[in-house]
């Protein structure tokens, strides 16, 4: 599995590592900082999106599950799960 650093190096370097010169945790050049910095931003968005939805698609189900004759302490569970999700730590 690949880290989100390596991900972003590979689609900017395009393959020639020259321009990822590295300074501590950043970059040399300011065009290269800007885009990583962009880049966590965008996939921290995605992550907390993603996150999200799984927490609705439980809920959702919990509604369904409620309403049904089926026992109520696994639309409980469910809602927990759903807590849980949003609870998760997504880090870029």
């Amino acid at each position: 599995m690949t880290t989100t650093r390596e991900e972003f190096e590979a689609w900017f370097s395009c393959g020639f590592p020259a321009p990822l010169k590295r300074n501590g945790d950043g970059y040399v050049f300011m065009a290269v900082q800007s885009a990583w910095d962009a880049w966590q931003a965008a996939h921290l968005a995605g992550q907390r999106a993603m996150q999200e939805r799984a927490a609705e698609l439980c809920e959702q189900f919990s509604l369904v599950v409620l309403e049904s004759e089926w026992v109520n302490g696994y639309a409980v569970a469910l809602k927990d799960a759903a807590c849980g999700i949003r609870a998760l730590e997504v880090k870029p």
